[in-house]
């Protein structure tokens, strides 16, 4: 009898260890991956001078570039948005830019400016859960990268010879 209790104890025991692990580790996911709101991000806020000649250099870009907004829908039904640039419809040379977690597409102009410059066409997406796509949960790069595959099949319907770089 008194090891039948210390069985249930023990059950008992690893069964309230288990609840708060789970309630742990479901607080950290959620803490950590879940769409933030209230992170804000100027890479100015960190790299100086040369930093800021670099975002103005953009920012001519941004407003001057032949550039409009695209979208398509992600393998799970997701609403993904990118900003578009044909900078040369003559060139086949395509640059798809990827931002970093809690950034967005806006932290990626000052790289498209450099490679249009150069004669690409670019694609400057919003990963998913991030900028204007959708999305609850960021996924670290496993459902990001069936993103990026649809978005190498959207640049081949418009340029079926399209050479396509990933930065």
């Amino acid at each position: 009898m008194k090891a039948r209790k210390i069985a249930i104890g023990a059950a008992a025991a690893a069964g309230v260890l288990a609840g708060a692990s789970f309630a742990g580790i479901d607080s950290l996911y959620r803490r950590f991956f879940s769409r933030r709101k209230d992170i804000t991000f100027s890479p100015s806020d960190k790299f100086g001078d040369n930093r800021k000649r670099i975002d103005q250099q953009a920012d001519e870009w941004r407003n001057n570039a032949p550039r409009k907004e695209t979208e398509i829908f992600s393998d799970d039904g997701l609403l993904l948005r990118a900003d578009l640039s044909v900078t040369d419809k003559s060139s086949h040379k395509w640059l798809i830019t990827v931002h970093g977690y809690t950034a967005n597409r806006w932290h990626m102009h000052s790289y498209a400016s450099e490679f249009a410059k150069h004669g690409y066409n670019v694609l400057i997406p919003d990963l998913r859960t991030h900028g204007r796509s959708e999305g609850k949960y960021v996924g670290l790069g496993y459902y990001e990268k069936f993103d990026l595959m649809r978005w190498i099949e959207y640049i081949r319907s418009l340029d079926e010879q399209a050479k396509i770089v990933l930065h």
